[in-house]
């Protein structure tokens, strides 16, 4: 049970609570348990059985690597003559764009101005960390051995890019969220 828990998440402590074990104990067990050849043995006949039945291949990866790596934020956005910007209409985006998109998210607010109300919509954007998918395709390469990174450790810490725009009242939206 502890293999199939572990590839859930790929998290030995927390495969350990779930297959049984008590939490104060689940760290050791989990580590301990991933030291064990015939467990390790089985996680990986388990890993292959999921790879071949979700057909996910290494070249699959990193072409969607790729897409995030080299994604655009005006593939999503269009400049307006006055430099405002504008959401495009999502469902021309191509598939590739829209999967790098992380987050759109549409907010409504209401304001009175001179007596009258007006409704602000401010639509955010947030792309996938391409630094993040940089860093995966160049470690895949082989572009970032300790020589070459001068031997400062990766940073694997989140980063999130986010667009906010302010559409005024008489704008209509390309697509409503």
């Amino acid at each position: 049970m502890f293999c199939r828990e572990y590839l859930v998440d790929l998290n030995a402590t927390q495969a350990a609570v779930r297959a049984g074990y008590s939490r104060r104990t689940a760290r050791s067990i989990g580590s301990e348990n991933l030291t064990k050849p015939d467990i390790q043995e089985h996680i990986e006949h388990l890993m292959a059985e999921r790879v071949a039945r979700t057909e996910m291949t290494s070249d699959a990866v990193l072409h969607a690597l790729e897409e995030l790596a080299y994604s655009n934020i005006f593939d999503v956005l269009d400049v307006q003559p006055d430099d405002s910007l504008r959401v495009r209409d999502v469902r021309t985006l191509s598939k590739a764009v829209r999967r790098a998109i992380k987050t759109l998210k549409a907010r409504q607010t209401s304001r009175s101005v001179n007596g009258a109300r007006e409704t602000i919509t401010t639509i955010e954007v947030a792309m996938w960390d391409k630094l993040a998918a940089l860093g995966m395709l160049a470690r895949h390469h082989g572009l970032l051995s300790p020589e070459r990174q001068g031997g400062a450790a990766s940073d694997d810490t989140e980063r999130e890019y986010t667009v906010t725009m302010v559409i005024p009242p008489a704008s209509p939206i390309a697509h409503p969220v």
